[in-house]
Protein backbone atom coordinates (compact mmCIF):
# COMPACT_ATOMS: atom_id res chain seq x y z
CA UNK A 1 0.00 0.00 0.00
CA UNK A 2 2.95 2.31 0.52
CA UNK A 3 3.81 2.37 -3.60
CA UNK A 4 0.65 3.04 -4.21
CA UNK A 5 -0.14 5.56 -1.62
CA UNK A 6 3.33 7.55 -2.47
CA UNK A 7 2.20 7.36 -5.84
CA UNK A 8 -0.89 8.56 -5.82
CA UNK A 9 0.44 11.39 -3.22
CA UNK A 10 2.67 12.76 -5.95
CA UNK A 11 0.14 12.53 -8.18
CA UNK A 12 -2.18 15.12 -6.04
CA UNK A 13 1.23 17.02 -4.98
CA UNK A 14 2.43 17.42 -9.30
CA UNK A 15 -1.20 17.95 -10.03
CA UNK A 16 -1.03 15.42 -12.44
CA UNK A 17 -3.92 13.47 -14.49
CA UNK A 18 -1.43 10.53 -15.08
CA UNK A 19 1.89 9.25 -13.55
CA UNK A 20 4.29 7.37 -15.63
CA UNK A 21 6.49 5.59 -14.17
CA UNK A 22 10.10 5.23 -15.73
CA UNK A 23 12.67 2.09 -15.04
CA UNK A 24 15.90 3.21 -15.17
CA UNK A 25 17.28 1.21 -12.28
CA UNK A 26 21.17 0.03 -13.89
CA UNK A 27 20.09 -3.89 -13.04
CA UNK A 28 17.40 -6.20 -14.49
CA UNK A 29 17.01 -7.34 -11.51
CA UNK A 30 16.05 -3.62 -10.36
CA UNK A 31 13.68 -3.16 -12.77
CA UNK A 32 12.00 -6.50 -12.53
CA UNK A 33 11.71 -5.78 -8.31
CA UNK A 34 9.92 -2.14 -9.73
CA UNK A 35 7.74 -3.91 -11.73
CA UNK A 36 6.84 -6.64 -8.86
CA UNK A 37 5.77 -3.40 -6.57
CA UNK A 38 3.76 -1.77 -9.30
CA UNK A 39 1.87 -5.22 -9.72
CA UNK A 40 1.29 -5.55 -5.91
CA UNK A 41 0.15 -2.06 -6.01
CA UNK A 42 -2.01 -1.84 -9.13
CA UNK A 43 -2.84 -5.49 -9.29
CA UNK A 44 -6.00 -7.13 -11.22
CA UNK A 45 -8.04 -6.73 -7.58
CA UNK A 46 -7.18 -3.04 -6.91
CA UNK A 47 -8.01 -1.80 -10.58
CA UNK A 48 -7.84 2.14 -10.91
CA UNK A 49 -11.37 3.81 -12.06
CA UNK A 50 -11.42 7.34 -13.43
CA UNK A 51 -14.18 9.70 -12.60
CA UNK A 52 -16.88 8.06 -14.57
CA UNK A 53 -16.38 4.89 -12.61
CA UNK A 54 -14.73 3.43 -15.85
CA UNK A 55 -11.83 0.98 -15.16
CA UNK A 56 -8.60 3.14 -16.15
CA UNK A 57 -6.45 0.44 -16.38
CA UNK A 58 -6.90 -3.14 -17.47
CA UNK A 59 -4.55 -6.57 -17.32
CA UNK A 60 -4.12 -7.92 -20.73
CA UNK A 61 -5.67 -11.38 -21.47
Amino acid sequence: ATVRRQIEDFGHFADADEVIVVLNHVTIDGRLRTLHLLADAYGPDRRVTGPDNIPAWTPAP
